[in-house]
């Protein structure tokens, strides 16, 4: 048991340190170093106690039947929304302590919050996992999609409201307007992914399984390609203020 802990951990803290590193290959003359990379990816860890707090103070928000319109609310703004407010103000942790900045710069800060919170949150997610779970292959397999999910939905998500951020900033737009529009935009994207894999784990029988992993496939490799597009159109900004 303690070995399947260790690996699961490893692999873990791998999924998510990777999207930074990658993101440091991409961008060389923008020299991140290690310890940059490791000290926002601790900074972003902020949003997670945020979170825990608010569900101290209103533990209510962790309740939920399994009917559809309190499945879509608890995806959508009892899990979604706040999660995504709570990295935003992460982000907004970071940036302020910076004079100078770039898009670039922005959308890379957002993605260090989006990997500290998918490896807290994985974390938390294991510990309520059965015990028995980790001895059946089917079992660990699911834990295992959850990890890669996780992984790049919140990566998504941190594209969003990075390169909104960045495109306020260096277009001199009105901030609060945006951080609200990158807010609401991320958190429709993580409630879709939510609400999706709340619906098969609720065990909703009026819709085949088959038709939520097609979902959720098609959702993962939609997410792939937006990451793909916003990191082109942030560098696209990047380029203009040079």
């Amino acid at each position: 048991m303690i070995h399947n802990n260790l690996a699961l951990f490893l692999l873990n803290l791998v999924m998510v340190v990777l999207i930074p590193f990658i993101f440091k290959i991409l961008l060389p003359e923008k020299n991140y170093g290690i310890g940059e990379i490791i000290k926002y990816i601790m900074l972003g860890t902020f949003c997670v106690t945020f979170l825990s707090f608010i569900h101290f103070i209103f533990p209510s928000l962790l309740e939920r039947d399994n009917s559809i319109f309190a499945i879509f609310i608890q995806a959508f703004f009892q899990v979604a929304l706040i999660e995504e407010f709570a990295k935003y103000g992460s982000l907004v942790l970071i940036t302020s302590t910076k004079k100078i900045f770039s898009p670039m710069d922005i959308l890379f800060y957002s993605i260090c919050i989006s990997s500290a919170f998918t490896f807290a949150e994985n974390i938390h997610y294991l510990k309520q996992v059965p015990l028995l779970l980790f001895n059946h292959q089917e079992g660990f397999n699911l834990i295992i999609k959850r990890f890669y999910s996780a992984c790049l939905i919140h990566t998504t998500c941190g594209f969003i409201t990075g390169h909104i951020i960045a495109y306020a900033k260096s277009c001199r737009k009105n901030l609060i307007i945006y951080s609200i529009y990158s807010i609401i935009a991320a958190a429709f994207i993580h409630g879709c992914y939510d609400f999706n894999i709340m619906l098969l784990s609720a065990e909703y029988l009026i819709f085949n399984p088959i038709i939520f992993y097609i979902i959720f496939y098609f959702f993962l490799i939609i997410s792939f390609i937006l990451c793909v597009f916003l990191f082109k159109k942030t560098y696209q900004l990047e380029m203009l203020k040079t």
